[in-house]
C-alpha cells in the first residue's frame, strides 16, 4: 500500500506540475530526486523584487539661471503619482495642472522675466513611502530694449487685430514685428492650423514682416489659429547685431466667411460680384484714365488703376482723399469721398464717383481708383470687407505685391521660396 500510495503522490504531482502555472520546479518526477519539491518563486533563499522608490524627474535644474519664461515647468513622477506642485515667485503662484494619472505635472502660465521661482513638490512611491523635493531657479533678465514682439494683424498699417472676426477668402496672416528680427529664428516660432487643413506658407516681406497665406484662396467657413510662441526666445537682430529676447506669445484665431470676388475688366467696364461662386451683380465703372500727367515737379504719374489681385484692407465713409501732387498743381485736389472701399496702400479704393456716373461703363476718368454709382457704392461697402477681394485685368499695369496686401500675384513657387525654412 506504501507503494501505491507513494505512486499516487506522483500522480497527483505530475497533475499539479501541469496545473499550476507560474510555479517553479526545483525537482523532476519521483525517482530522479527524493527531496522533490514545489514551491512558488522567491520562496528559496532568492531575495524577493522589491517596489522602486519614487523618482522625480523636472525640466530645470536646481539652481539655473538665465531660463527662459516661455519654457513650460514640468515635473515627472516614475514608480508613484504626484501629490502636490506649487512653483510660485514673488509676485504669486503659476497655475498649472496634472495629467489623468498624475504622473506629470506642468505650468499653464508664461513666466516672468528676472524672476526667481520655487519650485515645491510632494509625491507618494507605489512603494507607499513620500517624497518632498525643492528646486529653485532663475529667469533670464532682460534689459529694456533688448525684446522683439510681433503683432498678429489683417494687415500691416489698416484693420486693427485679426483676433476674433470673420475675413474674407483672400485675407492672409500678417506677422509685424517691432523690429528687424533673423528671419530663421522668427519664423520656426510662427505656426498656423487650419479646420479643416490646407496647404500653405510664409513669405518674408521684410526684415520685420512675414505673410502667410494658403496656395489658393480660403475655402469659406475655415477656422484658422495663428501662434506666435516668442517669449524668451533669443535671436541676434540683423541690424545692430543685438540679442533681443522674445517679450510675449501671442495667438490669434479668425474664420472665412463666404467668398465675395469683383471681377474688372477694363475691356468692358463692368464689374461682376460673385458671391461663393454665384454672379450676383454687375455694375459699370470708370477706372483710371491712361493719358498720365506729368506734374510741375517733374514726376510722371501713371494713373491707370493696375492690374492684379487686390484684397479689401479697410472702409471709410467718408474718406479724405487727395493726389500726390505739389499743392500748386493744377491738378491737385482735397476732397471728402463718400463709401470708399480700400484694395491699396496706395490709395485705390472702389468708392462712389456721381460725377463720372455718365463716363461709368464707356471710358476711364478717375486717377487710379474705381468709380462707381453711389447706389453701386453703397451695396459694395455694405457688402464687401476686409480680406474680399477684387481682380481687374487688362489695364496695361500691374499692381506691386506689397502695396497692400498683393500676395496673391505671386505664384506658388515662387511664394513658398520666400519662406525661411
Amino acid at each position: 500500500m506504501a507503494r501505491r500510495a507513494g505512486l499516487a503522490e506522483v500522480r497527483r504531482g505530475r497533475r499539479i506540475r501541469l496545473a499550476l502555472a507560474g510555479f517553479v520546479a526545483l525537482a523532476t518526477l519521483a525517482g530522479c530526486s527524493t527531496n522533490a519539491t514545489w514551491r512558488e518563486a522567491g520562496e528559496s533563499g532568492e531575495a524577493a523584487p522589491t517596489t522602486p522608490p519614487l523618482t522625480l524627474v523636472f525640466s530645470h535644474d536646481e539652481g539655473a539661471v538665465d531660463v527662459s519664461p516661455g519654457e513650460p515647468v514640468t515635473v515627472q513622477a516614475f514608480d508613484g503619482t504626484l501629490e502636490t506642485v506649487t512653483l510660485t515667485s514673488n509676485i504669486g503662484e503659476v497655475r498649472g495642472e496634472f495629467n489623468e494619472d498624475r504622473s506629470m505635472w506642468r505650468s499653464l502660465d508664461d513666466l516672468e522675466f528676472g524672476k526667481r521661482y520655487t519650485l515645491e513638490v510632494s509625491g507618494l512611491g507605489a512603494d507607499g513611502t513620500p517624497v518632498e523635493e525643492t528646486r529653485t531657479f532663475t529667469t533670464v533678465n532682460v534689459k529694456p530694449g533688448f525684446y522683439w514682439n510681433v503683432y498678429l494683424v489683417p494687415h500691416r498699417y489698416f484693420g486693427g487685430e485679426l483676433d476674433g472676426g470673420t475675413f474674407g477668402v483672400g485675407q492672409p496672416i500678417v506677422a509685424e514685428f517691432d523690429d528687424a528680427v533673423d528671419r530663421r529664428v522668427a519664423e520656426a516660432t510662427l505656426t498656423v492650423t487650419t479646420n479643416p487643413p490646407v496647404e500653405g506658407a510664409w513669405h518674408w516681406m521684410s526684415d520685420t514682416e512675414a505673410h502667410w497665406r494658403p496656395k489658393e484662396y480660403w475655402k469659406p467657413g475655415t477656422t484658422v489659429t495663428v501662434t506666435a510662441n516668442i517669449l524668451g526666445v533669443p535671436l541676434v537682430s540683423p541690424v545692430g547685431g543685438r540679442t533681443l529676447y522674445g517679450q510675449e506669445n501671442k495667438t490669434a484665431t479668425f474664420t472665412i466667411g463666404p467668398s465675395k470676388i469683383a471681377k474688372i475688366d477694363n475691356n468692358t467696364k463692368q464689374m461682376q460680384v460673385y458671391i461663393d461662386g454665384q454672379l450676383v451683380k454687375t455694375m459699370p465703372v470708370s477706372l483710371g484714365r491712361e493719358s498720365g500727367y506729368r506734374s510741375i515737379d517733374g514726376r510722371w504719374h501713371d494713373w491707370r488703376t493696375p492690374s492684379g489681385i487686390m484684397v479689401v484692407t479697410e472702409k471709410e465713409n467718408p474718406v479724405k482723399m487727395r493726389p500726390d501732387l505739389p499743392e500748386d498743381d493744377p491738378e491737385w485736389y482735397e476732397q471728402m469721398i463718400p463709401l470708399a472701399t480700400r484694395i491699396t496702400d496706395s490709395g485705390i479704393y472702389v468708392h462712389a464717383a456721381p460725377w463720372s456716373v455718365a463716363d461709368q461703363g464707356v471710358r476711364n476718368v478717375s486717377h487710379g481708383c474705381i468709380n462707381v454709382s453711389t447706389e453701386n457704392a453703397q451695396w459694395f461697402y455694405d457688402n464687401f470687407g476686409p480680406g474680399d477681394v477684387v481682380e481687374v485685368v487688362n489695364t496695361g499695369l500691374n499692381v506691386d505685391v506689397r502695396d497692400g496686401l498683393g500676395d496673391w500675384n505671386m505664384s506658388w513657387e515662387e511664394w513658398v521660396a520666400g519662406s525661411a525654412l
